[in-house]
C-alpha cells in the first residue's frame, strides 16, 4: 500500500466477509478484489478500486493540527449480467463500513471518516457496459 491510510482502508474493507462476498474472486496474488489505484489487467468484475484523491495538511496559525484526505472508493461491475443496482449495493456496504469507522492508521490518530460526495457513472469499455458507484470519503488524522 502507498501509505498508512490506504493500508487501513484496505484492511477494513477486505476484512468484511459481506463485502468480499459481493466481489469476484481475486486474481492470483491478491487477497481480495479490492485494488489500490486500479484493478490489474484481467481482474474480474465486480471489484473495488480505491486511492487517495487529495491530501493536505490543516494548520491553526503555524501549528499543523491534522492531515485531511479525500479517498475515492469505487465499485465496478460489468453488464449485461450486472447492473447499477449491483454497484450500488457494494457502494452502500462500503459506506456502512466507513461511516465513523475506527480505522487503525499506523502511527496516526483517526479524527474522522465520513462520506463527502457520491460518485456514479456508466460507460462502455471495449463494447462492454460498465457501472460505477462509490464516493469520496474524508479521512482526517493527527
Amino acid at each position: 500500500m502507498s501509505n498508512a491510510v490506504s493500508e487501513a482502508v484496505f484492511t477494513l474493507l477486505s476484512g468484511d466477509n459481506t463485502l468480499v462476498s459481493y466481489l469476484a474472486s481475486p486474481p492470483s496474488g491478491y487477497p481480495a478484489s479490492i485494488f489500490e489505484s486500479m484493478a490489474p489487467q484481467g481482474a474480474s468484475s465486480p471489484y473495488i478500486s480505491f486511492g487517495q484523491y487529495t491530501g493536505n495538511p490543516d494548520y491553526t496559525l503555524k501549528v499543523k493540527v491534522r492531515d485531511s484526505y479525500l479517498y475515492r472508493i469505487i465499485a465496478t461491475v460489468q453488464g449485461p449480467e450486472r447492473s447499477m443496482k449491483d454497484a450500488t449495493q457494494i457502494a452502500e456496504r462500503v459506506e456502512q463500513l466507513l461511516f465513523d469507522a475506527d480505522l487503525a492508521v499506523s502511527g496516526k490518530t483517526l479524527m474522522m471518516c465520513r462520506k463527502y460526495v457520491d460518485l456514479t457513472n456508466d460507460d462502455i469499455v471495449e463494447g462492454v457496459l460498465h457501472f460505477y458507484a462509490g464516493a469520496l470519503y474524508r479521512i482526517e488524522v493527527t
